[in-house]
């Protein structure tokens, strides 16, 4: 097998088991009359649900099965779908994103400081771009809006917005577990249950934890750096010995109460822990 147009050589092997309801959605849907048609794609850009033929917003909507055929994982790799923009680890640390929509360049880091894209995660306003590099694996829908929308996302969206809908649980018993490796002692997993409906009661879950070795060695490898006295309060740490390494675990839990057509409760908890390294 002959491998051309890679920047580095890899092996990727992957295996997947599902166990429970449900059909995959599909891009193309077959019709009764035996004809097959593109699927309409329902984005919530301007507040409300509407066809993203009818959105007048450059608006990108990538949805799960998108993500996981296009490999992307974290905010991080969202360049390889959505045109003019640019996602990249800034200074402010590995989990700390800088992002580019059309030219305009986003760097600020602390809380409260001007930003020219804003996140928003279920309707909710991230302030702080640090932790934003998050796992993507349980999202219903990813928007990326680009141009000034402050009518309707606020001061700190002059480059544009993203969007992130998180998924609800659907009622339908489902347990799948997912694995790959590669090089560099590179591996992920994820693993997610999902509950049968129990009266008003339906629930989700999910984890992932995915690892990659750095691929630079460190020449300080064991300095000690006291920051004991620091705003972050990381205390005293050892200097790695690769730089660039993948490392963390990510949790999503998803409940929801749902007695009526007309009423839908749904309490979500997400969490990543990253220790990766610049």
């Amino acid at each position: 097998m002959k491998l051309t147009g890679m920047s580095r050589n890899s092996l990727l092997a992957s295996t997947a088991i599902t166990i429970g309801i449900g059909l995959p959605l599909q891009a193309l849907a077959q019709t009764s009359e035996g004809t097959v048609g593109l699927e309409e794609i329902v984005v919530t850009a301007q507040k409300r649900e509407q066809s993203l033929q009818d959105v007048p917003i450059a608006v990108t909507a990538v949805t799960q099965e998108n993500l996981q055929a296009n490999r992307i994982f974290t905010v991080n790799d969202l360049s390889a779908v959505a045109p003019g923009v640019t996602v990249k680890p800034s200074a402010g640390g590995i989990s700390t994103p800088s992002f580019t929509i059309r030219g305009q360049t986003s760097f600020g880091v602390v809380a409260g400081s001007d930003k020219q894209v804003s996140i928003y995660v279920d309707g909710v306003y991230i302030g702080s771009p640090r932790g934003s590099i998050f796992q993507l694996p349980d999202i219903q829908r990813l928007e990326v809006l680009r141009g000034p929308q402050g009518t309707l996302f606020g001061r700190n969206a002059t480059a544009g917005a993203i969007s992130v809908t998180t998924r609800d649980p659907t009622g339908d018993a489902r347990v799948k577990l997912e694995g790959s490796y590669g090089n560099y002692d590179a591996y992920r997993l994820r693993a997610t249950v999902e509950t049968p409906q129990f009266g008003p009661f339906s629930a989700y879950f999910s984890y992932v934890r995915d690892y990659r070795r750095g691929e630079i060695r460190n020449a300080a490898e064991g300095t000690l750096w006291d920051r004991s006295n620091s705003p972050s309060g990381f205390g005293v740490k050892r200097s790695p010995r690769w730089l660039g390494t993948v490392d963390s675990n990510s949790y999503f839990a998803a409940v929801k109460f749902e007695p009526s057509d007309s009423f839908k409760l749904v309490y979500k908890y997400d969490r990543n822990d990253d220790k990766g390294t610049p």
